[in-house]
């Protein structure tokens, strides 16, 4: 099981999950795959403070990790209702950036089990956040060549 180095569960689950789970921290890190924890903190230490969720904090960010049925964001295809997915708010980095990074370095987070990277062009304006700061990434397979990540639009 991966601890994440810069991601601590509350940050990772909504308020409800984390109740659940309080006091067993090795339970919510076991719900996400290794590699995409691991992808999250190599981005973190590269370009700096991210917010997953920030609910616990009293801020309003609680399905940008695990969603659930109760979740209205829920979607049962989405692979955040499987824990396979994170959307990744960067407070001193573009996406555009982030994205140049990781397709430049495909083969590592290929290697992590990154298979997809929600477009630009569809994070542009969700729920006030700009495409300037907001990035998804999953594990989804979806069919692309061996060691290729996908950058698709929902």
């Amino acid at each position: 099981m991966y601890k994440p180095d810069h991601f601590l569960p509350h940050e990772l689950v909504d308020q409800q999950t984390y109740a659940l789970f309080e006091g067993q921290p090795d339970t919510i890190y076991r719900l996400f795959p290794e590699g995409l924890l691991r992808a999250a903190d190599d981005l973190r230490e590269l370009f700096g403070s991210i917010t997953i969720n920030n609910w616990f904090y009293g801020c309003e960010r609680q399905w940008s990790g695990f969603r659930h049925e109760r979740s209205r964001y829920y979607s049962r295809n989405s692979q955040h209702s499987s824990c396979n997915a994170l959307d990744m708010v960067f407070s001193h980095a573009e996406v555009p950036a982030v994205h140049a990074y990781i397709m430049a370095n495909e083969a590592k987070f290929y290697a992590l089990g990154i298979r997809r990277l929600e477009s630009l062009e569809a994070t542009a304006k969700h729920d006030g956040i700009s495409a300037g700061n907001w990035c998804h990434m999953d594990t989804k397979e979806c069919g692309k060549p061996e060691g290729k990540i996908h950058v698709f639009r929902p």
